[in-house]
């Protein structure tokens, strides 16, 4: 009996942890959708250290402007007077979708957001690295559509 019940108590342990005491796919979900609305919120609320302590020390931002390709010291150094007014910035996420690649040690994601500026879209790449996740890669992206496009033509093409 004694054995059955350490077969079985054991077996279950196995299932709840996924592979190699790994979380599984679902689980993880989860957690990288409460980490990226915390990371949202700390911009919201100007919370600068842990907004950047969420991201990576090699990570990368590339914002809205042609010119917004940072690392994360660049981003910082452009962060830091807009976190100095309490609140950063306003994103807000009402569509997500993430993909866990096979080792559940790698995550991207693609999300809609209320901005300012209107529906953004916004991308990125999370890692797990020294013992907590960090966002390796996030982009930023203007969303117009297609319909829209010819209209902005002559504007988009001055872009250098």
């Amino acid at each position: 009996m004694k054995k059955i019940l350490f077969f079985v108590a054991t077996s279950l342990l196995i299932i709840s942890c996924g592979k190699n005491g790994v979380k599984n796919e679902s689980q993880i979900k989860v957690e990288m959708n409460k980490f990226i609305d915390s990371w949202h919120q700390n911009a919201a609320e100007g919370n600068f250290d842990a907004y950047f302590d969420a991201i990576a020390e090699d990570g990368c931002f590339l914002g809205t402007d042609p010119s917004e390709n940072w690392n994360k010291k660049q981003f910082m150094k452009y962060s830091k007077p807009h976190f100095a007014d309490g609140s950063a910035w306003s994103f807000a996420p009402y569509k997500r979708n993430i993909y866990v690649y096979n080792d559940s040690n790698l995550v991207w994601f693609d999300e809609l957001l209320r901005t300012p500026f209107g529906v953004c879209r916004g991308s990125g790449v999370i890692c797990f690295e020294k013992d907590k996740w960090v966002i390796k890669h996030y982009n930023l992206a203007l969303t117009k559509p297609n319909n829209e496009v010819k209209s902005i033509q002559k504007e988009l093409n001055s872009i250098k």
